[in-house]
């Protein structure tokens, strides 16, 4: 929801340019019009990696009693 909020209506509204790196798809560049960097990519799919593992260690973890 916030992706569409900021990256439809942001230039729509005037939204400052911080709202715009709010959502992940304002670090992935437009390929074919703008130079790739690689950087923003390689943290956005660690990001990807990291935070579905620390779900399922958390998961994983939980004090739960089966009866």
């Amino acid at each position: 929801m916030c992706s569409f909020v900021v990256g439809y209506l942001g230039q729509v509204l005037g939204f400052p340019e911080w709202m715009n790196n709010l959502s992940p798809f304002g670090h992935v560049p437009q390929a074919p019009a703008e130079s790739v960097e690689w950087l923003p990519l390689a943290l956005l799919t660690v990001c990807a990696l990291l935070l579905p593992a620390f779900g399922v260690l958390g998961f994983r973890r939980r004090n739960l009693e089966s009866k």
